[in-house]
């Protein structure tokens, strides 16, 4: 198992390589693509020294790639929805179960309805599942018969 996983690896990275060949041959060779490169790494490590020192430079490069990435949504089309009112729904199913666990916990009265409520729902369905079971037991029968 594991040496297939290894072997998966090997060919992932072969696959890598052969595909950056002709990039790695062309900054061999040429002298102004290196330069170019060079020159590239040095901006981009000053940029990020920068960055690192400046709060404000890096609170507004946030804020920009931030409207880009939303503008960029747009665009596509992936506004995803926010579920505004689902999330409320939720919220105020949670803080009423709160509310009646609180009352209950409090008022040794309301435990007892409470109690029994849980006690009759839990019959009830304990019927309910009978009853179906015994219709799905009888069903089979039934149409051997017919």
């Amino acid at each position: 198992m594991a040496m297939t996983g290894r072997i998966k690896t090997i060919g992932k990275v072969g696959g890598m390589a052969a595909s950056t060949a002709p990039y790695v041959r062309r900054i061999a060779t040429d002298e102004d693509l290196r330069d170019d490169v060079a020159d590239f790494i040095r901006s981009a490590n000053n940029l990020l020294n920068h960055l690192r020192s400046d709060k404000r430079l890096r609170r507004d490069l946030r804020t920009m790639m931030d409207s880009v990435q939303s503008s960029a949504d747009r665009v596509r089309g992936d506004v995803r929805p926010r579920h505004v009112l689902r999330n409320l729904l939720i919220g105020t199913g949670l803080v009423i179960a709160a509310i009646v666990a609180g009352i209950a916990v409090a008022w040794p009265r309301a435990r007892r309805t409470v109690s029994q409520a849980v006690d009759q729902g839990a019959s009830r369905a304990n019927v309910v599942v009978h009853d179906v079971r015994e219709k799905l037991s009888r069903e089979p029968g039934e149409s051997q018969a017919a």
